[in-house]
């Protein structure tokens, strides 16, 4: 009686066994075929061509693509400050073949600047990495006698209009005021 019953316990666990491991195998197959990418991907670099960005953004699709194994295509959308490259991604299907090489404005700044966009950075984007630090110098005329960023705060606010500042980032963005 009991060889029976044992028997039957071990027949059982074979199937159960037989059974997981067929779902196993189905679900490795499966993930398996999910492997990414399996077609180019798309970098968008919201500058114009033939600029610093253009440059950064086509040594990354390069490097990308050696990594990879799949060709990564530079797609060029210049104009608005980096809001049109950005829209462009924001609308793209959210698949990960469409990606943007994006600044610190197109994020940042430009949701302060623009009271309309038609992306939200912290909904339409996911970071995936930091690919530059660009560090940045306050200088002035050697002639003018100013030591330190509080020095000339104090003397444009002592005599407002007296200094007037450009401010240009490595991806060419630039404001005056």
């Amino acid at each position: 009686m009991r060889s029976k019953r044992s028997a039957k316990r071990v027949e059982a666990m074979k199937g159960r066994l037989t059974g997981a491991v067929a779902c196993l195998i189905l679900f490795v197959s499966i993930a398996a075929a999910q492997t990414y990418p399996t077609r180019q991907i798309t970098l968008v670099v919201p500058f114009a061509p033939g600029g610093p960005a253009d440059f950064l953004g086509r040594l990354i699709g390069q490097k990308m693509s050696e990594e990879l194994g799949q060709q990564i295509v530079v797609d060029n959308r210049p104009g608005a400050n980096t809001i049109i490259g950005a829209q462009a991604v924001a609308k793209a299907a959210p698949d990960g073949y469409t990606l943007l090489m994006a600044i610190d404005g197109t994020l940042v700044m430009n949701p302060f600047l623009y009271s309309k966009l038609a992306y939200d950075p912290f909904k339409d984007f996911a970071p995936i990495s930091v690919i530059a630090l660009v560090p940045s110098a306050v200088v002035g005329n050697i002639k003018i006698p100013i030591d330190s960023i509080k020095e000339l705060v104090d003397r444009e606010k002592a005599k407002p209009g007296t200094f007037q500042i450009g401010i240009s980032t490595p991806t060419s963005q630039v404001n005056v005021g």
